[in-house]
């Protein structure tokens, strides 16, 4: 008789990506559930900044505090990584909440201060959300005009 192991949330073998040659790698970051790009993000960091960071821990999920990865520096500071698995390119009104996030979780000092701040998307940042980034000034007024509808 046949047995079945239910399975919660496919994953994806990062393993098998060198496999075949017909599927762009950007395509491949883009099939991945939320959790598997997250993942990708903490190995990426791994594989390519490992020499950078003392320690690099993935913290995604709800209580993240808009962290989903913190590489962390000798001296203690941190750089801090926020992965966003879209279908399309982030605008404001998806950044707004992570934004908010990070500004009250640094502020009330739950969380230090990062040195850098990392947005990664599997679909880039769309020219709304870009131009804010641009302009810190700009980015802040528009935070603080849609705090309400996103952030409380």
């Amino acid at each position: 008789m046949l047995t079945f192991t239910e399975l919660n949330k496919p994953r994806i073998d990062i393993e098998l990506y060198g496999t075949d040659t017909y599927i762009p790698p950007i395509d491949k970051v883009r099939v991945m559930d939320e959790d598997s790009f997250e993942q990708f993000t903490l190995e990426w960091l791994y594989g390519c900044k490992k020499d950078k960071y003392s320690s690099i821990k993935r913290i995604g999920g709800a209580g993240d505090k808009g962290r989903d990865v913190v590489a962390y520096y000798n001296d203690g500071s941190v750089d801090y990584y926020q992965c966003k698995h879209y279908n399309t390119a982030l605008a404001p009104s998806n950044y707004y909440l992570e934004l908010g996030k990070l500004c009250y979780y640094t502020y009330n000092k739950e969380i230090p201060m990062p040195k850098e701040y990392y947005i990664i998307a599997s679909n880039d940042v769309g020219t709304s959300l870009q131009d804010l980034l641009d302009n810190p000034i700009k980015l802040l007024s528009k935070l603080r005009q849609n705090w309400d509808n996103y952030c409380n």
